[in-house]
């Protein structure tokens, strides 16, 4: 489970994961960063077939909704 590698944090860091919903279960995840001042999330888009870099207030446009932020223990 992600509770034995991460734990979960109010405010994320760069490289923390981030975890999203897709549909009604949490089926993705992605590495937050922080570019000119604005939240990103990095992560795989399947249907793309590659990575991307998505802004963090675009998640929803792209069928995401945001679960929370995780910090690698």
């Amino acid at each position: 489970t992600i509770a034995s590698l991460a734990q979960r944090v109010p405010e994320p860091r760069e490289g923390d994961l981030v975890m999203m919903y897709s549909g009604s279960r949490v089926m993705h995840a992605g590495i937050y960063c922080v570019l000119v001042a604005e939240p990103w999330v990095l992560h795989a888009a399947e249907r793309l077939g590659q990575v991307v870099l998505t802004r963090l207030r675009e998640l929803a446009d792209k069928g995401y909704r945001l679960e929370g932020f995780y910090r690698w223990t």
